[in-house]
Parts: structure tokens; C-alpha cells; sequence
């Protein structure tokens, strides 16, 4: 090691270091973030009296330590953002499969309302007929679109009386609250006898759900025995049975 002669003079720290010849020392230790080194360093003194030469030594000592925690604690620092950066960035997916099978629901029912009973007393009611209307008489649910029909059923009674002297008019139900788009309503479809081809009452295109309401229901208003039909037959009960039938589109 080298003694800075000048600095020496001037009271400060007379040696010059090179950090190559430190590394390079064995005396120089590297342990965990500090460095250590030691060093000697000898000073000489010459003097000349006379013929005699006289030689002196100065031995000194010192160590040296060079802390790189700082540097080494921030290298720690960016690896544990990193770490946390790869986990944030994770994800994971799982299906579930839902298995949705679709049937058709249909229903569908028939009131019998007291107004039905009528009674042919009168001029008027045999000419002009009688009109019997049935309030919400006919409710359909349904998935899809679907149709009912109307035929008459076996007819008792001494007057003979023809189904055919019975017509249907059909429409929205007072209390109705289920679809009615693409709804078709009978007008005076004259009810045919039994065996013969089922007349249409009421054709819907669409479900009857709207919504949370899921049921349709119809007015039925019969016209029974219009145009003196009546007249001249023997008088008493008869019944003429109407049979709806209902089927989705």
C-alpha cells in the first residue's frame, strides 16, 4: 500500500487505495452485505550523519469495513412486487353445465255459470232468440300457441232441438292478465252437431304467459234460437251439451 507523502504533511490519511489490490487481498473478507479489509503499511526514514546510515521504521495499522445492506435490501424489495404481481394476475375457471329440458303445459277448463238456463216465454225471445253470456267461461294455459273448438254434444228433449240453432261469439276475459297478442276470436261460429267438423271458438298464435301471469281467459255469449227456430215444437226441458276441445299449434 502506498503512502500519500503529501497528505501525510497536511495531517490527513496518508494512504492511497486501490480497490482492485483490495479485492485481490486476503485479508480483504466479504461477509453476507459488509466487506472487510485490513492493511499495514510501514513508513521509512533515512538519515545520513556522517559516514553512518541510520534507518528508521514506523509500522500502522488499520481496518476498513464497507456496509452494501442499502443496495442489497432494494434488490429484495423489487423481487417481492414481482411475486406479488405474478399471483395477483392469476385466475381460475370452472364450468357448471345446467341441463334445461322444454315440454309443453297445457290447461284448460270450462265454468258453468246459472245464466245458461233460459226459457222461451215470450214473442220476443222466440223471434229474436235469447242471448246467454258467460264471463270468463273458458281459461287456457299454455306454453305455445293453441286453438280451441267447439262441436255439440248428444242433444235431449222432445222438441228435436238442432245445434245448429246455436251460435258462439268469443272474446277477452274480464279478468283476464295472461298474452293476448296474436289472439283470433269467433263471431257467431254456429255450433256444428256431433260427429261433424269442430268449429274454431278462439285461435292464439302465442303463449298465454305474459310475464308472471300465465292464463287466458274468454267471454263466451251464446245466441240460441234466433228467427222463431223454437216456434211450433213441443214445449219442455232440452239440452244441447257444447263440447270444447282445446290443442297447441
Amino acid at each position: 500500500m502506498k503512502i500519500n507523502e503529501l497528505a501525510r504533511v497536511a495531517g490527513e490519511t496518508p494512504y492511497l487505495f486501490n480497490n482492485l489490490e483490495l479485492w485481490n487481498r486476503q485479508d480483504c473478507v466479504s461477509s453476507k452485505n459488509t466487506l472487510n479489509f485490513n492493511a499495514e503499511v510501514e513508513e521509512t526514514k533515512e538519515q545520513k550523519e556522517k559516514t553512518n546510515r541510520i534507518q528508521e521504521y514506523n509500522s500502522k495499522s488499520f481496518r476498513r469495513m464497507f456496509s452494501f445492506s442499502g443496495f442489497i435490501n432494494m434488490k429484495k424489495v423489487f423481487a417481492l412486487i414481482a411475486l406479488i404481481t405474478i399471483f395477483s394476475t392469476a385466475s381460475f375457471a370452472q364450468i357448471a353445465n345446467l341441463n334445461i329440458t322444454l315440454s309443453d303445459v297445457l290447461s284448460f277448463s270450462v265454468t258453468q255459470p246459472g245464466t245458461l238456463d233460459v226459457n222461451f216465454d215470450t214473442e220476443e225471445k222466440y223471434t229474436n232468440g235469447i242471448i246467454a253470456f258467460a264471463s270468463d267461461h273458458v281459461s287456457v294455459t299454455s306454453s305455445k300457441g293453441y286453438i280451441v273448438k267447439a262441436v255439440a254434444g248428444t242433444v235431449t228433449g222432445l222438441a228435436s232441438i238442432s245445434p245448429g240453432t246455436v251460435k258462439i261469439t268469443s272474446t277477452l276475459g274480464a279478468t283476464n292478465n295472461g298474452n293476448t297478442t296474436g289472439i283470433t276470436y269467433g263471431s257467431s261460429v254456429v255450433l256444428p252437431e256431433t260427429g261433424g267438423t269442430a268449429a274454431t271458438v278462439i285461435a292464439a298464435a302465442n303463449t298465454s304467459w305474459n310475464g308472471s301471469n300465465s292464463t287466458n281467459k274468454f267471454n263466451i255469449s251464446y245466441l240460441i234460437g234466433s228467427g222463431g227456430a223454437y216456434a211450433g215444437k213441443p214445449t219442455g226441458l232440452n239440452v244441447v251439451p257444447v263440447v270444447y276441445t282445446v290443442t297447441q299449434q
